[in-house]
């Protein structure tokens, strides 16, 4: 399986296989500057279930990481938008498929045949402290059979 990243503003492909995502340079309290648009794509595999968790929130324990998800290929999503209404929550304890319907609340279950182009956004908490650092890692983590 690979992952491909689409520009959200255009939806036009940028990068078909892709293992970072960038949201962009945050401020507390804010909407992160960019949304990120992903769609897993299944290569040689028969996939029958695939889900998506947040694995690490980078200790942001005060971040929303918000979701929105649709077949379609929707242009002009933008940090804010009220069709971010979905949220992961922390499912650090991830370790194989099958405990997916164990956390399928805390994740994304998308349409294995087809999956769904998926949105994302960082709400970054008022409360947060990077501790200076210049960058933070979060990890999304796809689990599929």
């Amino acid at each position: 399986m690979k992952i491909s990243s689409y520009n959200p503003t255009t939806m036009d492909l940028l990068l078909s296989d892709t293992t970072t995502v960038d949201f962009g340079n945050s401020v507390r309290g804010t909407h992160a500057p960019n949304v990120v648009v992903i769609k897993p794509v299944a290569e040689t595999e028969t996939i029958t279930t695939l889900a998506m968790f947040l694995e690490d929130n980078a200790d942001l324990n005060h971040t929303s990481f918000e979701r929105f998800s649709s077949s379609t290929a929707i242009t002009g999503i933008e940090p804010g938008d009220p069709r971010f209404s979905n949220f992961f929550i922390l499912a650090a304890g991830i370790s194989d498929v099958s405990q997916i319907p164990e956390y399928s609340d805390y994740g994304l279950m998308l349409t294995p045949s087809d999956p769904e182009y998926v949105w994302m956004d960082a709400l970054v908490g008022s409360n947060e402290s990077t501790y200076g650092a210049s960058a933070i890692n979060y990890r999304f983590l796809f689990e599929y059979v």
